[in-house]
């Protein structure tokens, strides 16, 4: 991140990235996957995501707010399956 640089969207790109590296990994324990997701994806980027898609200036940014939804959703029925 840059210095002085707040922006949520660069946050969210990073966390998102991180959890593919996570999954895609293959060795890091189903639980610390979960634990990932759960402390630093699913506690604030649903309502981040929503409010991407209600924003009226930024079309591509409501399309991304779509399929983050999608991917959220997704991730959260996979981890109420293996619990």
């Amino acid at each position: 991140r840059q210095p002085g640089t707040n922006d949520p969207e660069d946050h969210a790109a990073t966390l998102c990235e991180s959890m593919r590296v996570i999954i895609s990994a293959g060795d890091i324990p189903f639980a610390s996957e979960r634990q990932f997701f759960l402390n630093h994806v699913a506690s604030w980027m649903p309502v981040f995501f929503q409010d991407l898609q209600r924003a009226r200036a930024a079309c591509l940014y409501a399309a991304v707010g779509g399929l983050g939804e999608a991917f959220l959703r997704f991730e959260n029925r996979y981890f109420e399956l293996e619990e």
